[in-house]
């Protein structure tokens, strides 16, 4: 929870001291990607599983996406979109006396997009759409044994941003986001595999490059 608060905090005080200036939505495509922390949600694998408890357990770690979209201007503050991109979401690991068991998670999603785009720059936005996820799980030690799963599941993501106009040559949006594929809560079989697909939480911040988004108001009508 202070990981993710931190993305925000850090985000929060960037745009702060950054001066307003006056921005309008256009239509347009951009491409993105962030880095951050993911929490696959395996509080009750363990519970379920034949092994025991765990001597030790590290449950999150580095997430990281890439995405590509296509965003439609409604009005100059409002813009709506189609997006795609892949997304990670850290790991689990438990350490067993006689051995390791390992769940990666993962997902390729197709969102559509809602933004409401302030005039000097800071924005909120909405995504939802279906994720085709895939889970890895891994077990050595006495037994090994690997399996992955996929499976179609929904995915929403909110966050916000600042927009650096950057004249013709577009714009960048600094954001933090927070995303929740929605799963199950891990369960496992005799030998410590998850047997069905986990939910996760992923916050992060980012970069996104707007080809033709934005542009600065020179004050004249």
């Amino acid at each position: 929870m202070m990981k993710k608060l931190t993305f925000f905090s850090l985000l929060a005080l960037t745009t702060a001291a950054t001066p307003a200036m006056a921005i309008t939505a256009s239509s347009g495509l951009y491409l993105g990607g962030g880095a951050g922390y993911g929490t696959p949600e395996l509080s009750k694998y363990i519970d379920s599983a034949s092994a025991g408890a765990p001597s030790s357990a590290k449950i999150g770690g580095l997430a990281w996406s890439g995405f590509a979209g296509y965003n439609f201007a409604l009005n100059d503050n409002w813009l709506v979109g189609l997006e795609v991109g892949y997304d990670t979401a850290g790991k689990a690991k438990y350490t067993y006396s006689d051995g390791t068991s390992e769940v990666n998670p993962s997902d390729v999603d197709a969102l559509l997009t809602a933004t409401y785009l302030f005039n000097n720059g800071f924005n909120f936005f909405a995504k939802g759409g279906i994720a085709h996820a895939y889970q890895k799980s891994e077990v050595t030690g006495s037994e090994v044994a690997y399996d992955t799963l996929t499976r179609n599941r929904a995915i929403a993501k909110v966050g916000f941003g600042y927009l650096f106009d950057l004249g013709n040559a577009g714009s960048l949006n600094l954001y933090a986001q927070y995303a929740h594929l929605f799963g199950h809560y891990g369960q496992a079989d005799s030998t410590n595999l998850a047997t069905d697909l986990i939910s996760t939480d992923v916050a992060q911040v980012g970069l996104a490059y707007n080809f033709s988004l934005g542009g600065q108001d020179d004050g004249d009508d």
